[in-house]
């Protein structure tokens, strides 16, 4: 009767280590993803930041020169890229704050489990 106890605790245990293991796989392997989405949507958010920081370094550098007159004009024909530009930015930064907010969830579940 004694081994036979055994022999189920040892089931059970087996059992239980096994869901928790591939519990935590999963876990990793989701946390794995969403990094690697928020690496991506970060680069994104820079490089529209590196863009628009180019035409606004360009319309300066006019305007310290003395040449204001250059620098409006540039302003001007940069007016429709630059709105675009921040138009983009700006989606782009509302999708990196939702994948800033999904590790949260999956380390609740983690927790619960």
């Amino acid at each position: 009767m004694g081994l036979n106890a055994i022999g189920a605790y040892g089931f059970l245990a087996k059992a239980h280590i096994g869901h928790v293991v591939e519990g935590d796989i999963a876990f990793v392997g989701r946390a794995a993803d969403t990094d690697a989405r928020l690496s991506v949507q970060a680069g994104i958010v820079a490089d529209f930041d590196r863009r628009l920081g180019q035409i606004d370094g360009a319309i300066e550098k006019a305007t310290s020169k003395g040449r204001t007159a250059a620098a409006m004009a540039l302003a001007d024909q940069q007016r429709k890229v630059r709105g675009q530009l921040v138009a983009q930015r700006t989606s782009e930064a509302k999708a990196l704050a939702a994948l800033q907010g999904a590790p949260a969830p999956a380390a609740g579940c983690l927790r619960a489990a």
